[in-house]
């Protein structure tokens, strides 16, 4: 019996011995945040009119703090008190995809958008 129980616990730790979590790269920044609105033409005027943000692309309901930016959604019907759309992260990775263009190996390798 103890034979079994120390071969088990042997082979348990192996397999979760041998898994890494995957690497990721750092979160350097944030890219956008959008809120829910339940009055739009309120929100345009709090952002636009009392805060100063410039609208980007016009006629869109974004608006642009420096680099980053704040959307803004209609409110679902029955969405409840959460307004926060969602939160969207920066890494060196997308930093560096929208600086430098990818190469023609990569897209043909289907590592990178299409081709």
């Amino acid at each position: 019996m103890r034979y079994r129980t120390l071969l088990f616990v042997l082979v348990a730790v192996s397999f979760g011995h041998g898994q890494a979590a995957p690497s990721r790269p750092p979160i350097t920044g944030i890219s956008h945040v959008s809120f829910y609105s339940s009055n739009p033409e309120a929100a345009k005027k709090f952002y636009g009119g009392l805060l100063g943000l410039a609208v980007e692309p016009p006629g869109s309901n974004d608006y642009q703090v420096g680099i980053q930016s704040v959307e803004l959604e209609p409110l679902p019907a029955g969405h409840g008190h959460d307004l926060v759309a969602h939160l969207a992260c920066e890494n060196i990775w997308l930093i560096m995809a929208s600086r430098f263009p990818p190469s023609p190996m990569l897209r043909a390798a289907g590592r990178y958008g299409s081709p």
